[in-house]
């Protein structure tokens, strides 16, 4: 648990196997833009906020030169404290972060001009964060746990219950976040709600009812952009359907 470096080693190694599957054996899933991860200790302004900080060539696909930073959130640090799902978590958290989540997302954008002017003007955060978890359920229904778990002996029902438990939470915070801010359920009440109803652990219970009220609104877009994207992906394949089969009709939709 005190072993700080020898987890950020971990996660640059969780990260870099996103990588590998989407650029080598799950080719052909998602548009994926392999790129150089440098995951860093918090600076000391920002220990307060984050466990880690990792970095990546976001924004300029052409330059190796890392660009972006993202900070993963204190909690990420209770998961040291039991080693054998360390390796588990930060796999997860990758699919979600990196690829094909959020750097993948925001390097294939920045590629092409026009999606991403489209995609900017929008400044939906529903968008951008459906697309985290969405990007999760890409990795679930495309063989990733599997190839993580010949990778790095991880079992992938083990990786599989962490995925579902992430979208647990994020469906739970539907009701949990407004209904903090709307002054209808305490934080205590939230507390309770997330460890009773979304299987959450306590402490990290406790920080998510800390921190809603920082954010108003913000954790509960995950979910309903996640919805949005999933009906707009099933719409595509169905329209599609005759012309491709269903990997390219999905493949079309996250181009």
């Amino acid at each position: 648990a005190e072993d700080k470096e020898g987890f950020l080693n971990l996660v640059r190694r969780a990260f870099d196997i996103g990588n590998e599957f989407f650029s080598g054996p799950g080719k052909g899933v998602v548009p994926a833009m392999p790129c150089s991860i440098d995951v860093k200790n918090a600076p000391p302004f920002l220990q307060k906020y984050a466990f880690m900080v990792f970095f990546a060539n976001m924004f300029d696909p052409n330059k190796e030169t890392p660009r972006a930073i993202y900070m993963v959130g204190a909690d990420a640090l209770d998961v040291t404290k039991d080693p054998d799902c360390s390796q588990e978590h930060a796999l997860q958290v990758g699919t979600h972060e990196v690829t094909p989540g959020h750097i993948n997302e925001g390097r294939y954008k920045k590629r092409i001009p026009d999606v991403s002017l489209r995609m900017g003007s929008m400044g939906s955060v529903a968008l951008i964060e459906g697309w985290g978890l969405f990007s999760e359920e890409i990795a679930a229904e495309s063989g990733f746990f599997e190839y993580a778990g010949e990778r790095t002996g991880c079992d992938p029902q083990v990786l599989r219950l962490f995925y579902m438990n992430a979208k647990l939470l994020r469906a739970g915070r539907m009701v949990a976040d407004p209904s903090l801010q709307m002054g209808l359920m305490t934080p205590s009440q939230v507390e309770e709600y997330l460890v009773d109803e979304c299987l959450q652990d306590q402490q990290f219970a406790k920080g998510q009812a800390r921190y809603y009220p920082n954010v108003p609104g913000y954790s509960s877009t995950y979910y309903p952009g996640y919805l949005f994207l999933k009906a707009l992906r099933d719409l595509v394949v169905e329209t599609l359907d005759g012309f491709m089969d269903e990997k390219q009709a999905r493949y079309f939709f996250y181009q």
